[in-house]
């Protein structure tokens, strides 16, 4: 019996015909969705207005136009991908399924704050409420979101998926031999990320100073951001500028960093679901970070990576990694369970399958 299709709108603020949008990850999950034999809709969203009140009034059209859009005998199902004022919005005869990375609640107080008028606060609070509320699937990518939704706003747990987002790279490398990384002569630490102090890199800094302390010679490149100015940077550092996916030359920089590196190391202070560890293991590369949000649904301590407590100091993260490196037999197979990782579940078709699970036992039996 073949497995049922779906006729999915595809509803974000983030376009996902824009590779960069929302990390990659609203184009990533569309062409996904495609791939697994859905017929994908894109309701494109306009271009983003950097005035507040014009950027409202674009986003209202949006959602009028979205609104009339969506009709039962055009689609079976909308997808509202990380959008709460969107998903508020939607017309009660179409199904809602609502995906996103974190919740509201769980984001305050845990990310900085991007509200600085009560009111704001009060609506986006009140239209996540609203759209979380009134979906028929939600689906969060950890463990960390989906008792949020549970929790904080009384969804009952069999409307909830947990499905963990796939690696944003359009050509994943083929498998590389994790035994050509063990006979280099020093550790090579990779630093992906935007935001120095919300990713740990004074952490990272300091680990591998340590590192080099104790007579174990490692280098640390630093790509995407850079200590703040002052900050002396030590001999073993290497300072590479944020990498354009879309320019081919920053793609195969990129592809170089990730080939050269031994781990990937994010000591990070806040993560919903950090796509780079993806990215990292399809590489082949064990990931050293801290067990904060939703990481622990992506990380598993030992298969993937190592996890430390948010209280952890360089020291700590020196001592790990120091004796995850010591043994050369021992890295090679933890480089080999992560690249598993990334085939088995930390990829986009992974993502569309499992979403497909959800859906056909969510739906199915409602289209017969």
């Amino acid at each position: 019996m073949a497995r049922p299709s779906f006729r999915i709108a595809y509803v974000s603020t983030h376009d996902p015909h824009d590779v960069r949008a929302f990390s990659g990850i609203a184009h990533f999950a569309c062409e996904a969705l495609r791939e697994s034999g859905n017929a994908v809709t894109v309701l494109r969203p306009p271009a983003v207005h950097p005035a507040l009140v014009a950027r409202a009034c674009r986003l209202t059209r949006y959602a009028l136009r979205t609104w009339h859009a969506l009709r039962p005998e055009r689609f079976d199902l909308v997808l509202v991908m990380q959008a709460a004022v969107l998903g508020a919005l939607v017309p009660r005869q179409v199904p809602l399924v609502y995906a996103s990375d974190i919740t509201w609640r769980v984001y305050e107080g845990y990310y900085p704050p991007v509200y600085r008028r009560p009111w704001q606060l009060r609506l986006r609070r009140a239209l996540e409420r609203r759209a979380v509320q009134r979906a028929d699937l939600l689906v969060y990518s950890s463990t960390w979101a989906s008792e949020s939704a549970v929790r904080d706003y009384d969804v009952p747990p069999e409307r909830v998926a947990v499905i963990p987002y796939g690696a944003n790279l359009p050509h994943p490398p083929p498998p590389l031999d994790p035994r050509t990384r063990t006979r280099a002569a020093a550790l090579q630490l990779l630093f992906l990320g935007v935001s120095w102090e919300r990713k740990g890199g004074a952490w990272a800094l300091e680990a591998v100073r340590a590192l080099n302390r104790r007579g174990i010679p490692a280098r640390l490149t630093l790509c995407g951001c850079a200590p703040p100015a002052g900050t002396p940077v030590p001999d073993f550092v290497r300072l590479v500028p944020f990498l354009d996916k879309r320019v081919p030359a920053d793609a195969a920089r990129l592809d170089a960093l990730l080939r050269e590196a031994h781990f990937l190391l994010l000591p990070t202070r806040a993560d919903a679901t950090p796509v780079a560890f993806c990215e990292a293991n399809a590489y082949g590369l064990p990931v050293v970070t801290t067990r904060t949000g939703g990481i622990p649904s992506v990380i598993e301590d030992g298969v993937n990576g190592r996890m430390l407590p948010l209280e952890a100091g360089a020291e700590d993260y020196a001592e790990v990694l120091a004796r995850d490196w010591e043994d050369r037999e021992a890295y090679a197979r933890f480089s080999h369970r992560s690249r598993q990782r990334f085939e088995q579940r930390l990829n986009w078709s992974a993502w569309a399958e499992s979403l497909h699970g959800a859906l056909a036992q969510r739906f199915a039996a409602q289209r017969n």
